[in-house]
């Protein structure tokens, strides 16, 4: 299903500006040290450089991408009715990007996602280059 998606949505995502873009990241892709917080934006990244989503973040960020690492969909939901992205990037186990495609099948948003390569809630990982292609990084 995820992939069917992907394919129908790709083009429609890329055409939009990164700017009106949002980026979900979950935060079981941070390293067990992370000392970041959680605020009205998700987890807020401090930088440090122990796991994979800081080069990313950076690199999205530059790009012009809005990028967020959510503790789960809830929050997920609150930032999409906050703002009026029009398109969506989301990384996540595939039983939670199910239920956030179910959610954005009732909007206007182009969503596309890639599901973890490693899931279980901690020490999770994703294929970077595959989530660094959709977004054209």
């Amino acid at each position: 299903m995820i992939k069917e998606i992907n394919e129908l949505n790709l083009e429609g995502f890329k055409k939009i500006p990164n700017n009106e873009k949002a980026i979900f990241l979950p935060q079981c892709l941070r390293s067990r040290e992370c000392k970041a917080k959680i605020g009205d934006r998700g987890i807020e990244c401090l930088n440090c450089g122990k796991c994979s989503i800081c080069e990313f973040k950076k690199q999205a960020e530059i790009k012009g991408y809005n990028v967020f690492i959510s503790p789960g969909g809830s929050l997920v939901k609150k930032i999409i009715k906050k703002n009026n992205f029009k398109g969506v990037l989301g990384v996540a186990c595939i039983p939670e990007l199910e239920q956030a495609l179910d959610l954005i099948k009732k909007t206007n948003i182009i969503a596309i996602s890639v599901p973890l390569s490693k899931d279980g809630c901690v020490d999770t990982d994703v294929d970077w280059k595959k989530v660094k292609e959709l977004c054209g990084l």
